[in-house]
């Protein structure tokens, strides 16, 4: 099965996450990731540090770098569950799986166990020195906590790929992206506080989101035993303009699907531009006959009383250039008026007739 035939089984969010993990399998197959001890030690100063920290190289616009492994550690820090004898991450995505297992093994040298269900793998990794080696690293750069799954980020010292690489892995680990042609809507589901406030803190940064979004209120204190006991709370993120969505895509690197997008986009405001003019045609021409019925009605009533040979000769013109024309707008009878009346002349004689019937009618009431 082709590249096209598989992408028309996904979903347009999958499709997406596909197209990323296909970009970053090629990477770390051509080229796998190797850290000195002076690019580890910086990217601990970084990362602890509540100040700029150093001087950095700018990135332009255009530029597209990739820290890859900043991937597998936000999935290790969002998504992995510890427990006293393992670490267990849960993966749907199947490009997934090839991008994880080439980042645990090239960042940590570890080749964890793999049990496949029929929607998910998991990745077991459950040698004490492996699981200690991923503990140690995320304790002293992340102050991680196992028990709370709470830890320290400092996100603006770090490098645009870097920012790129950590929205790559919440992407793939926690994000649904809504079919295009139905609603625009990018969601972020968070497990833990410390993701939400990460993660809103980079799209701030970038220009995401506003500011000023209002985080979800927690739970009392009351009723928190409640809610833990139930299920975690998890912590919510939206994208809803179609804009944000495609700068979003762009940032992260899904080109093609950035392109699809656009396409789906375009078509759907092309076809509310149509409808919005044939509902308002639509609209127009029923206004207009059910305008012209009235008035045809009001005239037979006004031509068949007494009134009618004591009308004037203008009015009596008028009733007439209506009763020949029941279709006719008024722009189209001043036409056929040859403009002896203007447009408004003829809305003041209509509405007289339309008053003469009223009064015919409430009288014989």
């Amino acid at each position: 099965m082709s590249n096209s035939e598989q992408a028309t089984n996904f979903s347009f969010s999958q499709a997406t996450k596909q197209e990323i993990c296909q970009a970053m399998q090629a990477r770390l197959t051509e080229q796998a990731l190797a850290f000195s001890e002076f690019e580890k030690q910086n990217l601990y100063n970084r990362i602890q540090s509540q100040f700029s920290y150093g001087s950095r190289s700018k990135h332009h616009g255009d530029d597209i770098g990739y820290a890859d492994h900043f991937v597998l550690f936000i999935i290790l820090l969002a998504q992995a569950v510890y427990t006293t004898f393992s670490i267990r991450i849960c993966v749907r995505e199947s490009g997934l799986q090839t991008v994880l297992s080439l980042l645990l093994e090239q960042v940590f040298n570890i080749k964890p166990e793999i049990k496949t269900n029929k929607s998910s793998v998991t990745f077991l990794i459950r040698r004490g020195k492996e699981r200690r080696r991923i503990l140690d690293f995320l304790t002293s750069y992340f102050s991680f906590q196992t028990e709370t799954g709470q830890f320290k980020f400092y996100s603006k010292n770090l490098e645009l790929d870097e920012k790129r690489s950590i929205l790559q892995g919440l992407f793939l680990a926690s994000a649904s992206l809504a079919d295009p042609s139905l609603t625009y809507q990018l969601e972020f589901i968070c497990q833990h506080p410390c993701i939400y406030d990460l993660l809103k803190e980079i799209l701030t940064d970038l220009k995401f989101i506003n500011p000023n979004a209002k985080r979800p209120r927690r739970p009392s204190a009351a009723k928190a035993e409640i809610v833990q006991a139930k299920a975690r709370t998890k912590h919510k993120l939206v994208l809803r303009t179609g804009d944000k969505i495609s700068e979003f895509l762009l940032f992260i690197g899904a080109q093609q699907k950035l392109l699809d997008f656009e396409n789906v986009r375009v078509e759907r405001q092309v076809r509310g531009e149509v409808n919005r003019v044939v509902n308002c045609d639509n609209y127009n021409l029923s206004k207009t006959v059910n305008t012209a019925f009235s008035q045809v009605e009001a005239i037979k009533l006004v031509k068949a009383s007494k009134l009618w040979d004591k009308l004037p000769s203008d009015l009596q013109t008028v009733a007439d250039l209506r009763l020949e024309n029941p279709e006719c707008s008024l722009q189209e009878l001043t036409n056929l008026s040859a403009k002896q009346f203007t447009r408004n002349g003829l809305y003041y004689r209509m509405r007289k007739l339309q008053k003469l019937a009223k009064d015919l009618s409430d009288n014989a009431n």
